[in-house]
Order: structure tokens, then C-alpha cells, then sequence
């Protein structure tokens, strides 16, 4: 027996006068690992988020577990991450009818996160957003992917905005965005998606950063990013806080702070946390 609660796009377009927020989490590779995620994922979800999200490569056991247990045991409107990247027809049904078994009704459909030099993830979403709906028609809520700051495959702005215009028209119901520094960059992009007529709820995404390892990793899953400008300045103030972890994780909740308030100060009313399973960060 699930808990049968909300589409996200059906919260979304209730509105809200409170600023809300989301959480992303990843499925650890351990049991051991996972237990001490529920344990955290229980104590954030008095934090009062709108909905969580799993990330996947692939539709993983454990993936889908975490998710029932989200859904219908914290009581969370829960969205699976659900790749395009290489999935059959026949896999996906099985990700769908496992999805619907366990009360879940939000998917992100998403290019795979590790397929940097890939010029098909438009048309593979598009084509895995069409088989969802064809499948199963308007039952799921189908969230996607934009990138404010550059997409992975070194596409042009021009570009990216066409293909999101197309991955909407697939069937997205909304979007939310890559993790982005450079607030003024997000609000042109988004202005934007406007002009193309991207009329969808667009959910802007911020990423607290926990370590220079961590930094560094985020610049290599986004070869095509632009590395001037904002990124370039909190290049350099890391790079001089390396190696001082504390001061490097209060610059990374100090930026944070700083783009969620300009955000709200141009009126966007809500967000989506990568929390990287990681508590502290997100909670101060």
C-alpha cells in the first residue's frame, strides 16, 4: 500500500507565497550507507522541502527503494531521475510500472549525467519523454533539465534554447536548471526561455560546495560551462581556502545564502537544493 500524494507540477502551479525549496539526494553504494541517509533524509524532511529527488545512471534497486521509502514512509512527493541515455523501450516500462507500484508520479528525465561529449541528449530526451507519454499518457508529472551557464555538449545558447523548447514540447511539464553561480546569468537565460515561449514552471538549482575536490568535480561533469566572469571568481577565492576545510564550507554556504537571497529579491520564489546527501550545508 503507497501514499498516494501530489504531482509536482500540480504544487507549482498552486503557487506559493512562502519561499519552498527541493532536495536532491544520490543512492549510496552501501546498505550501510544507505541507512545513515535515511537518517538524515528524516531530519531534513522537517525542514518541510516540496518534494525530493533520487538520482539515478540507471534505475537501480536500491534507486527505487529509497524513493518508496521517501514517498511512503516520510510522506514526500518524490521524483526518480529516469536517463534516456541507452534505455530500451522495454527497460523503461519496467521503471515505469515499478515507479507507479510504489505511489511514484514525478520523474526527471535527463540526459546521463557522465555522457559529457554526447550531441544526441536533446533527441534522446525528446524520444524518452514521447515514450513516457505514450506509455502511460499524462499519468507521471515529467520534469527536465536547462543549463543557464552552458549544457555539457558545447552547444551554443541559441542552441540549448531550442532544444529545451523541444524537450518541453515532448511533454516536459517543467524544468529545473543546472547548478549555476552567476544569478544576473540565470535571469537573462530565463528571460529567455520566455521570449521562445518556455512558459513552464523553471526551478532554479544551487549546489552548496563542500570541498576543492568537490569544486573540481563539478568543473569536469561541466566541461562547456563558461569559466569567466562569476565561476572565475569563486575559482580564486577557493583556490586561496583549499586547504582550510571549514572556511571552505562557510564560503560555500556564504555563496549560497547570497544567490538564494538575489533570487528572491527578483521575485523567484523557490529552488532546488543538490545536496549532495550532505546535511550541514544545507540546513545552515
Amino acid at each position: 500500500m503507497y501514499v498516494g500524494l501530489m504531482k509536482i507540477i500540480d504544487k507549482l502551479k498552486e503557487g506559493s507565497e512562502e519561499f519552498w525549496f527541493a532536495l536532491e539526494f544520490f543512492p549510496p553504494t552501501t546498505d550501510e550507507a544507505v541507512t545513515v541517509l535515511y537518517d538524515r533524509m528524516d531530519r531534513m524532511a522537517e525542514l518541510g522541502p516540496m518534494f525530493i529527488a533520487v538520482t539515478c545512471d540507471c534505475a537501480t534497486p536500491r534507486t527505487m527503494d529509497i524513493c518508496s521509502n521517501s514517498q511512503n514512509l516520510l510522506c514526500l512527493d518524490t521524483m526518480v531521475h529516469v536517463s534516456s541515455k541507452d534505455i530500451t523501450p522495454e527497460a523503461l516500462a519496467i521503471v515505469l510500472k515499478e515507479a507507479k507500484e510504489n505511489g511514484i508520479m514525478n520523474l526527471l528525465a535527463r540526459h546521463d549525467i557522465t555522457s559529457v561529449h554526447d550531441n544526441r541528449q536533446a533527441e534522446e530526451t525528446v524520444e524518452l519523454i514521447k515514450n513516457i507519454r505514450a506509455m502511460h499518457g499524462d499519468d507521471f508529472c515529467i520534469g527536465t533539465m536547462g543549463y543557464p551557464e552552458g549544457s555539457r555538449d558545447g552547444t551554443t545558447e541559441e542552441e540549448d534554447l531550442r532544444d529545451l523548447q523541444q524537450i518541453v514540447e515532448a511533454g516536459g511539464d517543467f524544468i529545473i536548471t543546472s547548478h549555476f553561480f552567476d544569478v544576473d546569468r540565470y535571469i537573462h537565460w530565463a528571460a529567455q526561455c520566455r521570449e521562445r515561449g518556455i512558459h513552464c514552471p523553471i526551478v532554479p538549482g544551487i549546489m552548496p560546495i563542500g570541498s576543492w575536490e568537490h569544486f573540481q568535480q563539478m568543473t569536469i561533469m561541466n566541461p562547456h560551462v563558461d569559466k569567466t566572469g562569476e565561476w572565475l571568481r569563486v575559482h580564486d577565492h577557493l583556490s586561496t581556502i583549499k586547504h582550510d576545510l571549514v572556511a571552505l564550507k562557510q564560503y560555500g554556504v556564504e555563496l549560497c545564502t547570497r544567490s538564494i537571497q538575489r533570487l528572491a529579491d527578483h521575485g523567484w520564489k523557490g529552488l532546488y537544493f543538490y545536496s549532495l546527501n550532505l546535511e550541514n550545508a544545507v540546513t545552515q
